[in-house]
């Protein structure tokens, strides 16, 4: 064998090594993305619930403060929900917000309009 023939011959195992060392770095590439995808979903899920029980203490405290001002206990409190048709939510809360302020005050109630 010649040593042109060798040369050529090293240089096709260089080639080759190349691209096995690609190839285990695309292998680890796509490993290291399939474990950031699991652990994005599983802090998704975490604060989700982070976010519920946020919600969770943020309504409570909304029901401390509004049986503090009506001085009473918060067992004394109900809550009722009113689904209101999209189209007829402006008449509820009023221009500003006025109706729904008038109603809260005249009736002695706190409302809590979700989008």
């Amino acid at each position: 064998m010649s040593l042109q023939d060798e040369k050529g011959i090293l240089k096709e195992i260089k080639k080759l090594s190349d691209g096995v060392r690609e190839l285990k770095t695309f292998a680890d590439h796509q490993a290291s993305i399939t474990r950031l995808k699991t652990d994005t979903v599983s802090l998704r899920a975490s604060l989700q619930t982070k976010d519920a029980a946020i919600t969770e203490v943020a309504t409570m405290l909304v029901k401390l403060k509004l049986a503090k001002s009506l001085d009473c206990e918060l067992a004394d409190l109900t809550t009722l929900t009113v689904e209101v048709p999209k189209d007829q939510i402006g008449a509820v809360i009023g221009k500003g917000g006025k109706t729904l302020t008038a109603l809260t005050k005249k009736h002695n109630v706190h409302a809590d309009v979700n989008k």
